[in-house]
This record gives structure tokens, C-alpha cells and sequence, in this order.
């Protein structure tokens, strides 16, 4: 045990944050390693529980009163505002393993995250509540996502990250966000023109409306 605490306080002295977790286990906590371990892990559901009241009681509320402000559908709203809040500590944490030499680290914590939000929390919203999604938007999320992925993989491959790969990768990105963009716009060009069809007196019977989750109606003809 002496060892252990000599090793982290010559090697792990100067790790940042507010608390030394290796300290207060190899050391404060030497002999009671169990106590310990079960301290962290009610920590880390306490502080899961920060985050999700967080996000329900300030995060949630603001960026419905801003997207509402703004006008911004709910996709459009979901890749610019939530996925800024929802990836900032994604962003600082991924800083923080590349500042400590541990890029492994980081990219497993960014596909570990995606994989977290992805299966787990839509599995476990949708057994609270089903969810009901359009199925062509989702499939080009599905579609980009999977391209993500697969430039990361690509990566991995190399073992390095060039300026040209990171302006791809932002490039990438910003075309998501204006094909979402771009997808809503024709989306309530559409439907403001059909209903002033109908309110000229036009009737379209072969045309089916179909509402979204967003409260936007799809047009087949």
C-alpha cells in the first residue's frame, strides 16, 4: 500500500480538478479499498443525478425558449444548440486526455459517448416513453453518423490527425447542419404553399399529410 501512495503522489501530484481521486484511494483510503470504490461509485450516481437535473431544470427549458425565439425547428435546434450543450464536456475532456499524452483515451471516450447516447439513453427513453421519428431525416442522421464514424476509424488507421483531416471533419459537419437546414426550409416552403392552395379554394386529393415529430407536414404526391 505504501508503494501505491508513494507512486501516485510522485506521478499523479499535479492531475487537475478539485479532488485527487487517486490520492484519496491509494492513500487516504489505503486500507479500506472497498469503502473507497463504493464512495466512487455513489459519487459518480450523484453526479449523474446533477447532471440529468441540470439538463432537465436550465439546460432543457433555455434551449426551448431559444430555439422558440429564434424559430428554429426541433432537428435544426437538436445539431446546433443541444448538440453544442450536449458535446461541451466531450470537447474539454478530449482536450484534457490529448493535454496528458492520452489520445486512446480520448477517442475511446468519443466513441464510447456516441454509443452511451446512442443505445443506451434512446433505449432507455423508449421504454419510459415510445418515441415517434420521421424515418427519412433519421436515416440521413443514421447516414452521417455512420460517415463520422468511418472517418474516425479511418484515423485510428493512420495514427495521426493532419490540419486537412480536421478541416474535413469541421467541413463535414457544417454540411450536416445545412442539409438539416435545407431540409426544413423546403419543409415549410411546402407546406406555407399548400395552404394557400387551400385557401384559394385549390384541392389536392391525391396529396396525403403526414405530421412529423417536428409538427411539420411531409407532403407526398
Amino acid at each position: 500500500h505504501g508503494d501505491e501512495c508513494k507512486y501516485v503522489e510522485s506521478h499523479c501530484s499535479d492531475i487537475e480538478g478539485l479532488f485527487n481521486y487517486l490520492s484519496f484511494i491509494y492513500c487516504k483510503m489505503s486500507d479500506c479499498k472497498l469503502l473507497a470504490m463504493t464512495i466512487m461509485c455513489l459519487w459518480i450516481i450523484w453526479l449523474f443525478f446533477l447532471f440529468g437535473t441540470s439538463a432537465s431544470s436550465f439546460f432543457s427549458p433555455n434551449l426551448t425558449f431559444i430555439s422558440n425565439y429564434l424559430c428554429l425547428p426541433e432537428s435544426v435546434a437538436g445539431v446546433t444548440l443541444a448538440a453544442l450543450g450536449n458535446g461541451a464536456p466531450d470537447v474539454f475532456s478530449t482536450f484534457s486526455s490529448f493535454k496528458v499524452n492520452s489520445g486512446g483515451l480520448a477517442m475511446g471516450e468519443l466513441i464510447g459517448a456516441s454509443l452511451f447516447v446512442t443505445i443506451l439513453v434512446v433505449g432507455s427513453i423508449s421504454l419510459v416513453s415510445p418515441l415517434k421519428v420521421s424515418k427519412k431525416p433519421f436515416l440521413c442522421d443514421m447516414l452521417f453518423f455512420i460517415g463520422a464514424i468511418f472517418c474516425v476509424l479511418i484515423l485510428i488507421i493512420k495514427g495521426y490527425i493532419t490540419s486537412m483531416d480536421s478541416m474535413f471533419m469541421l467541413g463535414y459537419y457544417i454540411l450536416y447542419v445545412v442539409l438539416v437546414v435545407v431540409t426544413n426550409w423546403r419543409k415549410r416552403v411546402k407546406k406555407s404553399r399548400m395552404e394557400s392552395y387551400h385557401s384559394l379554394g385549390f384541392h389536392f386529393p391525391r396529396c396525403e399529410f403526414e405530421s412529423d415529430s417536428e409538427g411539420i407536414y411531409i407532403i407526398y404526391i
